[in-house]
Order: structure tokens, then C-alpha cells, then sequence
């Protein structure tokens, strides 16, 4: 009889009475009383499967969280696997584009924790000009996006403050493009001066279809946050109403800034009460306030603390994990055979995915926006010329990271954030794990639990 293992991609996840097993490699999720997990967690260290009667042994086989492969074996198998994956995660998007316009570095508002604190030069420079978007959509499409089709991009407005009466203008031709090619469009925003655009919100193509707003926890009470004081607080939640009664998706963005989840909960309380947290069209999300330019690992790989007991209440109250990365975390539970195949984290490492500037420079990452370091391409009305950087991004994946081939999380994660890795490790080919396996974890739980309550209702 052949030798048994624990799958090196088994993860144990506890419950309040039992125990989760999740499979990073099959994607499979069980459930074993606590004393049962205990012992698998010895045998994680090298203990004996003794303990696993004949038929366990067998259902294990068959979820993946018991293998006959060797640990090394395992692992090279995982790595053929995300190879194919991601193979076929290149070939579902080549075909396909994302573009973010960043209309201007100028804003209305003058955050501590802004990541573009530092480019002030930049914030007194041009805005993209009605020539740029000419020689984008026009002139040199086929040489930005090859194999790409006009109606098969996804076109995000950036700032900046890509909002401000001034950009208006710019914002109405570009939904002239939208419109002609039916491309859906979205913006990111502190929605503090959306009256410009009122008239462009909404669900069809020539539409601003969606809007990602950031929210300050607290504002309501008059939290010393220059977003989020007093009256401009409320104009944001004002102008979240406009934007849900013009048929747009809202997501929102609420910072957690060191332990101040009882002021977010206060805010999500307020939220609901408002019958904006709870709207089919709105998404409220956490997520942590980072300082992108510090090489501390403290500053930047700040987290939520998503075993928070308010963390959790916050969690129910939205009815998803409060990782955004797997808010379909329980379609993954509930879909029998369901593969994970998350083998990039972002846009900075999918082929024609860029953020154009108003110099009609190419850059991979919002936070790497203006700086021309990690400059991807430039777009001129000679041509479009690119830089080795793009090479270099787009072969970063799970099976370039060693520490991720060896992550029962890697296909959740798809390697995280590459632009803290380099600022932390000096090389993108280094994982951002930070909080991820708590909060992956986190999201599992979440998951599995609200699974069951929907079995019980049932």
C-alpha cells in the first residue's frame, strides 16, 4: 500500500466547535471535530495518518486534503497546475482591455494618507487633451491593445479628483467614445463635486455605469478628517444617493486607520439607516490606510483585523467577507468542482491593462502613476513605444513566486500587491502576503458559515 500525506495545501481553519479543512490545491472544503483536526495537525509536523480510519483515508484521497504524493511531488504538480491556469487566465483576457484615465494629478481635496502626496509637480501639469484621446482610440488603438476590439475594453476615469468642474469637458468626450463603442465605464472619486457629471450617471454604455467613493469612518459625527468633516461628509452621502437614483453601482471604500472599527461601525449604522448599505446597487468594503511610500513594513503592510469581533459584526451587516478578493468565496463553497484560479492579483500583471496620463504615459498601478521609474510605455503622436518594466510585470505570477507554490492561499491571492513587494523585498518575484492568510482565512469561514445558515433556511 502506498504511503500517505497531508496535502501540503491543506489549510486548517477553525470554527467555534469544529474545524475547517480547506484544499488550496482541489479547492475543497470539509468540516472535523476539533479533537480530529488536532491530530491532522500533528501529522502536518510528520505525525502518522494512523489515526485516519480506511474510509477517511479514502474521502480525503478524494477531496485532495490526503494525497499518495511526496511533499516535493505535490508540489510540482501545483505548479503544472498553475501554469495551465494561467495560460488560460492570459488567453480569457488577451482579447479583452482595461484603461484607466488618469484625467489629471489635481485634486480638491488634500488627504494625510494620499499615495500622490509626493507628486506635487505633477498636480499643476496638463490634463489629458482631446488630441491624447484621439491618438488612443484613434490613431494607435491596434498598437496599444493588439487583438483588442473598442467594445471589448473597460474604461475607469482616475485623478486626482477625475470630478472637478474643470474636467467636464474631457469627461463628455470620452463618453462620446464610450457610447460609439459601447464601452462600460466607471470612476474612482471622492464624489464631493459630482455635479459636473450628474447628467452622464447611469447604467448604459455613454454612461458613468459605476463609482468606487472612499469614505472616512466617523464623518457623520464630525471626525477630524478633512474628507470627511461635517458638511462634506454629508454632500458625499448626498451625492451616493444621486448616484443610486441614477441606476450607477456604488462601491465604498471605508478606511480603517489603526483600531478604529467602532467609529466604522458607527458609520455602517449610519449607512443603513441612510438604506445605502443594504442597496442592490451599493458595496461597501473595508480596507486598510497604507503608507505606499514607506520601506517600513509596519507603515505599509498595515491591516484589518478581520478576527475583529467588530470586524465581524461589520462583516454580517454586509453580508460578505470583508475581503474583497473573495466576495464569491461562496459560490466557491456552494458549486461542487469549482476551481480556484486566481493566479495574479491585479491589473499590474494581465496583458493591455494600463493607466494612461495626461503626458500620455503607460503605467501599471495606481501608486505607480507619475512615477516615471516604473514607467511601462509612452503614447505620442509618432507612435506608442514601451519599456522592458511591461516584460518584466507580466511574467509575474503564482508560479514565479517560490513562497506561493508552497500556499494552500496562492490561488485566492494570486501573489498580491507587486508594488509592495518591490518596495519591501526590492523584487517583484517576492509575495505581499501581509495580513492575507488571516484574511483569506477569514473569508472562508465567513463563507462557510453563511452557507450553512442558507442549507438551515432552506
Amino acid at each position: 500500500m502506498k504511503k500517505s500525506y497531508l496535502s501540503r495545501y491543506l489549510a486548517l481553519i477553525n470554527l467555534d466547535d469544529k474545524v475547517l479543512l480547506f484544499n488550496g490545491f482541489s479547492g475543497n472544503v470539509d468540516v472535523v471535530r476539533k479533537d480530529f483536526a488536532e491530530k491532522m495537525r500533528q501529522a502536518k509536523d510528520g505525525g502518522s495518518l494512523d489515526f485516519i480510519s480506511e474510509n477517511e483515508l479514502a474521502f480525503f484521497k478524494k477531496r485532495g486534503h490526503v494525497t499518495e504524493l511526496p511533499p516535493d511531488t505535490e508540489r510540482a504538480e501545483f505548479a503544472k497546475r498553475v501554469a495551465v491556469l494561467h495560460k488560460e487566465n492570459l488567453e480569457s483576457v488577451t482579447s479583452s482591455a482595461v484603461l484607466m484615465l488618469l484625467l489629471g494629478y489635481d485634486c480638491n481635496l488634500s488627504c494625510e494618507y494620499c499615495y500622490q502626496k509626493d507628486l506635487k509637480p505633477r498636480k499643476w501639469g496638463p490634463k489629458i487633451s482631446d488630441e491624447l484621446l484621439d491618438l488612443v482610440f484613434n490613431k494607435h488603438f491596434s498598437a496599444i491593445f493588439p487583438g483588442v476590439k473598442p467594445h471589448d475594453m473597460d474604461i475607469t476615469l482616475y485623478g486626482g479628483e477625475p470630478f472637478q468642474p474643470s474636467n467636464a469637458p474631457i469627461i463628455r468626450k470620452i463618453m462620446e467614445y464610450t457610447a460609439k463603442y459601447g464601452i462600460r465605464t466607471s470612476a474612482i472619486s471622492n464624489c464631493s463635486t459630482i455635479e459636473c457629471v450628474a447628467d452622464m450617471l447611469g447604467p448604459l454604455p455613454g454612461n458613468i455605469n459605476s463609482v468606487q467613493v472612499t469614505l472616512d469612518a466617523g464623518g457623520y459625527k464630525g471626525a477630524s478628517l478633512q474628507r470627511s468633516e461635517g458638511a462634506k461628509f454629508q454632500k458625499i452621502i448626498s451625492n451616493i444617493h444621486l448616484m443610486l437614483d441614477k441606476k450607477a453601482t456604488v462601491a465604498i471604500r471605508m478606511h480603517v486607520i489603526g483600531d478604529n472599527y467602532a467609529a466604522l461601525r458607527d458609520t455602517v449604522d449610519y449607512l443603513i439607516e441612510q438604506d445605502i448599505v443594504g442597496h442592490p446597487r451599493c458595496f461597501p468594503h473595508l480596507a486598510p490606510v497604507r503608507d505606499y511610500t514607506a520601506t517600513d513594513p509596519t507603515k505599509l503592510t498595515q491591516h484589518i483585523d478581520v478576527t475583529h469581533p467588530i470586524a465581524r459584526e461589520i462583516s454580517a451587516k454586509f453580508g460578505y467577507p470583508l475581503n474583497s478578493r473573495v466576495w464569491d468565496m461562496k459560490n466557491t463553497l456552494a458549486t461542487p468542482n469549482r476551481r480556484l484560479s486566481h493566479t495574479t492579483h491585479c491589473m499590474h500583471n494581465r496583458p493591455n491593462a494600463f493607466i494612461l496620463d495626461p503626458n500620455g504615459e503607460l503605467y501599471g498601478c495606481t501608486v505607480e502613476a507619475g512615477r516615471e521609474e516604473y514607467l511601462l510605455g509612452k503614447v505620442t503622436k509618432d507612435g506608442v513605444t514601451f519599456t522592458d518594466t511591461l516584460k518584466r510585470n507580466l511574467s509575474r505570477d503564482v508560479s514565479s513566486i517560490k513562497e506561493c507554490l508552497d500556499c494552500p492561499y496562492a490561488l485566492l491571492c494570486g501573489g498580491s500587491c507587486a508594488y509592495n513587494a518591490r518596495v519591501l523585498y526590492k523584487d517583484i518575484f517576492a509575495p505581499d502576503c501581509a495580513d492575507h492568510r488571516e484574511s483569506l482565512a477569514e473569508a472562508i469561514r465567513f463563507s462557510y458559515l453563511e452557507n450553512q445558515k442558507a442549507k438551515a433556511g432552506n
